[in-house]
């Protein structure tokens, strides 16, 4: 009986939701290298998407798309992910503070940097609980905090 119950709700995206552990994510730092994007400041956007469509998009897209001003994705899906922007100089580190990324329904947490080059210059975060972000003269990594 409670398996057929559990049937009929798995069918129900609420239900999903609700059935979905959060995501391990709880910390990230910024640690930004006095060389990082050629000495010049940069935005950084971390989006926590709770749609699995846009997920999907999300996985595909540079953080110069994500970034570019006719990209219309936080207009076209309101509900569908939560963002925070930060404005990054070279030579800073900086804990990021006040992102409940661990909530219910949330599927991936993906971070952008806007970096001058051609790289995808994009992290997806959420599979740790701790991370840090380094940032460097050309790249961005992320590192694994025990």
């Amino acid at each position: 009986m409670l398996a057929g119950a559990a049937l009929a709700l798995s069918g129900c995206a609420a239900a999903k939701s609700l059935l979905q552990p959060p995501i391990a994510l709880t910390e990230v730092r910024f640690d930004v290298s006095p060389k990082a994007n050629g000495a010049t400041p940069f935005a950084v956007e971390l989006v926590a998407v709770s749609d699995e469509t846009l997920l999907a998009a999300l996985l595909t897209l540079s953080a110069a798309q994500w970034f570019a001003p006719e990209a219309n994705l936080k207009r076209d899906h309101p509900g569908a992910m939560r963002t925070w922007y930060y404005e990054l100089t070279p030579g800073s580190s900086m804990p990021v503070e006040d992102a409940p990324f661990a909530r219910r329904g949330t599927r991936a947490v993906f971070l952008f940097a806007n970096y001058k080059g051609k790289g995808a210059y994009r992290l997806r975060l959420d599979a740790t609980p701790r991370a840090t972000v380094r940032f460097s003269e050309q790249d961005i990594e992320l590192a694994v905090n025990p």
